[in-house]
């Protein structure tokens, strides 16, 4: 009957290199501009998360899990953005555009709760910001990446 190997004996058959503390830490670098708005979008959504939980009692399954899909999806755009993708602007100019039909959609069918003296502008807003993250990644590409200090 073979004996069960002790830790001693699995780190002499598998030796690892010690942990190394100053390694670099993996820090896509991100301009001021693209910065400001992950920051403008993040407080967003949290608002929106807020607002999804405070109506999770009362509205219905379609309409919550649509909530839940958009912030999911939201926040991985957001993500993506954050880590400099090449391809990150397509997600977070459809997010946006999304947005718009959403709101839309809510204010159209919402029985009078979204007015639409408030919903319309704030559309026409989401829509006016759809190339923001185009222009950013342009504007991006023409300026040296500065690295924001460690906080």
């Amino acid at each position: 009957m073979a004996e069960a190997a002790g830790p001693a004996d699995v780190a002499a058959r598998f030796p690892k290199p010690p942990f190394d503390l100053h390694r670099e830490a993996f820090e896509p670098p991100l301009s001021r501009g693209m910065a400001a708005y992950c920051l403008l979008q993040f407080a967003l959504l949290l608002a929106l998360g807020m607002g999804f939980l405070a109506l999770a009692a009362t509205a219905s399954l379609p309409r919550l899990l649509g909530c839940a899909a958009y912030l999911a999806f939201a926040l991985w755009a957001l993500g993506a953005l954050l880590e400099g993708r090449r391809w990150a602007a397509w997600p977070e100019s459809v997010r946006l555009l999304a947005g718009v039909l959403a709101l839309l959609a809510v204010a159209a069918m919402d029985d009078g709760r979204l007015d639409v003296r408030i919903a319309v502008p704030l559309a026409v807003a989401m829509a006016a910001a759809a190339p923001l993250p185009w222009w950013l990644r342009i504007r991006d590409a023409r300026s040296p990446p500065r690295r924001l200090a460690a906080g």
